[in-house]
């Protein structure tokens, strides 16, 4: 057994493993800009590095900001033109009917009546799980 004064060469190789420690630390971060003792680090080694990050992240976020709206206005024109040529089947359907094609234009109505419901439950239906999502990324 080894003594409070002995060196690490008179103990055990497996003592002096198990009190050396050797050991690795890994740092991350979530997000545009770094902590700020990072961040100070950064305008220490290069001036004007802090700006040029903060710059970056407008960028970014400027970026983002823009896919969203396109995003959206494209999800908008879909919903639209779903909704127009359900409708304009629907009115086909009509049309044959009253033209005296008989029932045959009834299926074809039907359909545009069965498509209208679908986008309005299948987009209700989406409305729901995002704001269930996020109502659980705002912890509430």
């Amino acid at each position: 057994m080894a003594k409070a004064g002995d060196s690490a060469g008179s103990r055990g190789p497996l003592e002096a493993a198990r009190n050396s420690l050797c050991g690795t630390q890994l740092l991350s971060y979530a997000g545009p800009l770094p902590p700020a003792s990072e961040f100070k680090g950064y305008e220490e080694v290069l001036p004007g590095a802090a700006d040029r990050i903060l710059s970056l992240a407008e960028k970014e976020q400027s970026i983002r900001s823009k896919q969203s709206e396109e995003t959206a206005l494209i999800s908008k024109h879909r919903i639209n033109a779903a909704t127009v040529i359900s409708l304009t089947v629907i009115c086909l359907g009509g049309f044959g009917f009253y033209l005296g094609y008989g029932w045959r234009g009834v299926p074809l109505g039907l359909g545009g009546l069965i498509t209208l419901f679908l986008r309005e439950l299948l987009s209700a239906a989406k409305g729901l799980t995002s704001r269930r999502v996020q109502s659980k990324t705002s912890g509430d």
